[in-house]
């Protein structure tokens, strides 16, 4: 029986044959199990730093390091695999700070959360309540593109409102306000 963070390896890569995506492997394919990513991989504390969608999370170490987390038992649900993890991805918010299993790319030393252990705590950071309203109004217009404009050249000057506005205005939820979020709000404008 298979497990959420089971570790295998292949003597071949597998392959994309369609999209969506569908996985293949080659006639001679054989798989070694290693274990579960909890025993085989460091233990970090990690803060949710950025919830870029219901798929993708950005986390930082206690140094400032980022790692990032991609919820891979979100896409196998897609196609028909029923794997249990033990924190659910729909309930981690900014701020949460997670006990996780990581292994870093051995070319530039980046870290990736291979599986969430456990939920350490609460955040009790503002959340976003409606990407893109950085005035804080209520809805998402013009005026949010010029106060996010105004807050990228100089955010001393014209600082946002309150953590709230900041977390409206990191509409790709990355954890930084900065031009990328300015070009997010305007397709967001014009409705692509």
């Amino acid at each position: 029986m298979l497990k959420y963070g089971d570790v295998f390896k292949s003597n071949v890569h597998c392959y994309l044959t369609s999209y969506p995506a569908q996985f293949g492997f080659e006639e001679d394919s054989k798989f070694e199990y290693l274990g579960n990513a909890k025993d085989l991989y460091e233990n970090k504390e990690l803060t949710v730093i950025g919830k870029n969608s219901y798929v993708t999370y950005t986390l930082k170490d206690s140094e400032g390091k980022k790692y990032t987390w991609v919820n891979e038992m979100e896409v196998l649900s897609t196609y028909g695999y029923d794997l249990e993890c033990d924190v659910d991805p729909n309930t981690i918010m900014v701020g949460d700070v997670l006990s996780c299993a990581v292994a870093y790319d051995e070319d530039d030393g980046s870290g990736k959360v291979v599986l969430p252990l456990s939920v350490i705590s609460r955040s009790d950071l503002p959340q976003a309540t409606l990407k893109g309203d950085a005035d804080l109004t209520g809805d998402v217009g013009i005026s949010d593109i010029v106060v996010l404009s105004k807050y990228n050249l100089n955010n001393e000057v014209y600082p946002l409102l309150n953590d709230t506005a900041k977390a409206n205005a990191d509409i790709n939820g990355d954890g930084d306000i900065n031009g990328i979020d300015i070009s997010a709000l305007i397709e967001m404008q014009l409705g692509r």
